[in-house]
């Protein structure tokens, strides 16, 4: 340990960096046993390690509000919220998807711009024996709320009835502590594609849209990605090119903007917490930022032993915790690839880039959207792997990293 200028004391922000790193691999470990203690849900029961599969027939399709007359007032017609893309827009117009990995549960929530005018929240509860989406809210302007949705008021972030206008979610969606749903700012408001520079948070108790925060920012704010950090209790939202970075408390609602400058066009932010830091993937490269500091720096790349991949922001990473790795599958191929950060001096040392392969041949989940895939890939801890859903009309996937409990040893 390197002192503290002449003392000959160990340099304090070092040590407490330190113990930061050794009570989260605590915490870590903890939650590993604790995940290997619990039953796996009938469908992961019975999956070997390596393979990929469906994890039920269920689809976003099944549950469209505009294919019932319970929610869509002009049934068998097109619904007042179909844009030119209707429900299938909620993944395809640069649609992302945030998975709260404490309590297992998938979260869909996107449109916008001229493609899908649609505010409705969906969610998935994989520690379920045969999980299905549900419609947690039906959008505005369905049976008995009906209204104009294409009213020209995109400077206001909402609809007549005061919830969400929809958008592109892109990297914009994070889940709290409590397991609710924020949609931070970002741009393609339904219909003009304008920006947007509120916050939304949807209660996953009520189920519905209960905070509407406006955060202040300027237009050059908008379109970068929001994180949950537990360690601050905080969301941090970071911006686009020249944008402030914002902070708030969920419980307090309080809203902090940094004086700093976000330098680049970040697409995914993730939680790191063996590092207590958010890891960036950005078009061009992959930043930090740290967490342990009082106020937000801005971002500081990260040496890489390779460029990124072309798709870098949009492709969806997930952090593996057990492994320690950065991990995406792009739907090109067969193969995860992989960053993986460095034994000692994770801020200046190269994090480096790998691959590996399902260990089984299995069904493979189909090629992804063009338009990105953000958090619709994700890690979970207690079942042990890595999800994915590419579209509305398709299955959620997953790839198990060990042998459900239901296999029989040395299969």
């Amino acid at each position: 340990m390197e002192p503290y200028a002449d003392t000959g004391m160990p340099n304090p922000r070092r040590l407490a960096r330190r113990m930061w790193r050794l009570a989260a691999a605590v915490l870590l470990a903890a939650c590993a046993g604790l995940a290997g203690a619990a039953p796996d849900p009938a469908w992961r029961a019975t999956q070997a390690a390596g393979t990929w599969k469906a994890v039920s027939a269920a689809r976003l399709a099944d549950v469209d509000p505009a294919a019932t007359p319970k929610y869509n007032p002009d049934h068998p017609a097109q619904a007042p919220w179909h844009g030119t893309g209707g429900q299938a827009a909620v993944m395809a117009a640069w649609g992302g998807g945030a998975f709260d990995d404490a309590r297992s549960t998938l979260w869909i929530w996107g449109g916008g711009h001229g493609n899908y005018a649609g505010n409705e929240v969906y969610s998935m509860d994989l520690a379920a024996d045969s999980p299905v989406f549900r419609l947690r809210r039906a959008p505005t302007g369905a049976v008995g709320n009906r209204g104009v949705l294409d009213d020209r008021r995109e400077a206001h972030a909402v609809y007549f009835d005061g919830r969400p206008r929809s958008t592109h979610s892109y990297g914009n969606l994070a889940v709290d502590a409590a397991g609710n749903l924020w949609a931070a700012p970002n741009d393609g408001l339904y219909a003009s594609g304008g920006q947007n520079a509120h916050a939304f948070r949807f209660n996953a108790a009520t189920g519905d849209w209960d905070v509407h925060l406006a955060t202040a920012w300027s237009p050059t704010d908008m379109t970068g990605s929001s994180v949950y950090v537990p360690t601050r209790n905080e969301i941090v939202m970071i911006p686009a090119s020249l944008g402030r970075y914002a902070r708030f408390d969920p419980d307090t609602l309080a809203v902090t903007l940094s004086p700093r400058q976000a330098s680049g066009n970040p697409n995914q932010a993730l939680f790191d917490p063996l590092r207590n830091a958010v890891i960036i993937f950005a078009p061009a490269a992959v930043k930090y930022l740290d967490m342990a500091l009082p106020d937000i720096a801005d971002q500081a790349p990260l040496r890489l032993s390779a460029p990124p991949p072309a798709d870098n922001g949009g492709r969806g990473w997930a952090y593996d915790a057990a492994n320690d790795r950065y991990v995406t599958w792009d739907g090109e191929r067969e193969a995860f690839l992989t960053l993986t950060p460095p034994p000692r001096h994770w801020r200046r040392d190269t994090w480096t880039y790998g691959a590996f392969e399902p260990a089984r041949k299995s069904v493979l989940p189909p090629r992804k959207a063009a338009s990105g895939t953000w958090g619709r890939f994700f890690h979970s801890t207690s079942l042990r792997g890595f999800g994915l859903v590419n579209s509305t009309r398709q299955a959620v996937y997953f790839y198990a990293l060990d042998d459900g409990s239901a296999v029989a040893p040395g299969h």
